[in-house]
């Protein structure tokens, strides 16, 4: 398929998949609110946890998972302060609830993506992810429209093919 045709189609199926994923990626850029403030930079950046400790499933599943409460208490019950957002993850804790967080990244369901793929193929966080693991707030930055996930795969030698992807 010629450069000019490949642009041509994924245009049209691009206007096609922004139209239903808006409500998604309406908020790129601006922090999302959270149930708790919770930092990456604090995590990853100081006290020098993987993103793979917290995010466990990224190598199995199509989604990376969000930690479960449990997982938080196992390294915060040492650590138990008078921080108002402490209190928080032990009140969900306490009453055996999940913490109902945002999703940062939610792909259109006719998507068909797994991270397991792209942890084999040597593909960093970061590709994607951009500079999460430095924040101190939720915020979309990266572009996951087709286009740039095209021109990701054209660079790396990997399949363009509509099946790659597509339902």
């Amino acid at each position: 398929m010629t450069r000019a045709r490949r642009h041509l189609m994924y245009g049209w199926m691009t206007a096609l998949a922004t139209l239903g994923s808006v409500a998604v990626w309406h908020s790129r850029g601006k922090p999302l609110e959270q149930p708790i403030a919770f930092s990456h930079r604090v995590h990853v950046v100081q006290n020098k946890i993987d993103c793979a400790y917290c995010h466990e499933h990224f190598r199995r599943y199509a989604v990376a998972g969000t930690p479960s409460v449990e997982l938080c208490v196992t390294c915060h019950s040492g650590l138990r302060t008078s921080n108002s957002e402490a209190k928080k993850l032990f009140t969900f804790w306490e009453k055996r609830h999940e913490i109902p967080w945002v999703r940062l990244h939610q792909l259109p369901d006719h998507v068909v993506f797994t991270h397991k793929r792209h942890v084999r193929a040597g593909i960093a966080c970061e590709t994607c992810h951009g500079t999460i693991g430095q924040s101190d707030s939720f915020v979309r930055e990266v572009d996951h429209s087709m286009g740039k996930c095209v021109d990701c795969h054209e660079q790396r030698g990997a399949s363009i093919e509509c099946w790659t992807c597509h339902k």
